[in-house]
């Protein structure tokens, strides 16, 4: 696991027929409409072997507005 300021790289075994779930928990530092990235995984060593999510969008309100 690498975290950085902008990014979290997430290096992990996926054996052929299963799948991983990754939960990452942002804390939000000024209020606004964003516009999320799509995520991305790719194998490290074939790069023909990957797939993507499509970006999203997220509000971001003070607490009890």
């Amino acid at each position: 696991l690498d975290i950085r300021d902008d990014r979290v790289l997430i290096y992990f075994d996926l054996p052929m027929g299963t799948y991983k779930r990754f939960k990452i928990r942002l804390r939000a530092a000024y209020e606004g409409d964003y516009v999320l990235p799509s995520t991305s995984c790719e194998c490290m060593y074939d790069r023909s072997v990957n797939a993507s999510t499509a970006s999203g969008r997220c509000k971001v309100t003070r607490l009890g507005e």
